[in-house]
Parts: C-alpha cells; structure tokens; sequence
C-alpha cells in the first residue's frame, strides 16, 4: 500500500508532479511514521533544491480504499491499515463503504 507526495513547492512552480515520492505504508502502525517519512523527504527536497519545503499534498495513492483529502489525517490513515492487517482488507473496506467506524 503506497501514497503519492508530492512537495506542493514544486508543485506551485510548475515543475507538477517530478518531484514526488511514492511511500510504502505497509505495516505502519502510527500516523507519526507517516509524518515522519513526509519531513525527511520534504527536508531533502529542501537541502537538494536551496529553496523552502514544507507543504505536500497526495496526489496518487495504491490503496484499497479512497482517500478523502489530498491530506489525509495520519493517524486515521493509520488506524485503518492497522485494521486491515487485524482483519482483513475485505472486512475494513466493507465497513468503510457502509460507514461502519472500524
């Protein structure tokens, strides 16, 4: 399971998507892991380019369910793949698409 962040710098100075990151997700457990994996990429882009970046948004995701924002709460997101590994993928997205709080 993979999200698509894309530094929102880069984004606005028009070089779109070419400096995005696809994260593997799979087996997180936090919303801060996946924080924490955005800010390294946004510090690298930082250090690599000498300009500022902060604001990232996902504009692509490889996962079982729909994501409702380009910027998912963590720890909801979380939550769910935690689910997912409990109880399955077809339980959580059933429950998911019938509203049912997992």
């Amino acid at each position: 399971m993979k999200i698509w962040v894309t530094s929102l710098a880069d984004y606005n100075n028009g070089q779109g998507l070419a400096f995005g990151k696809w994260f593997d997700i799979e087996g997180v457990t936090s919303g801060d892991e996946i924080g924490d994996m955005i800010t390294e990429f946004l510090e690298k882009r930082t250090k690599d380019s000498g300009e500022l970046h902060e604001e990232w948004a996902v504009h692509d995701y490889e996962l079982p369910f729909k994501l409702d924002s380009e910027w998912p709460d963590f720890n909801e997101l979380a939550d769910t793949l935690v689910a997912i590994d409990e109880h399955g993928e077809d339980v959580v997205c059933s429950a998911i698409r019938c509203d049912i709080p997992i």
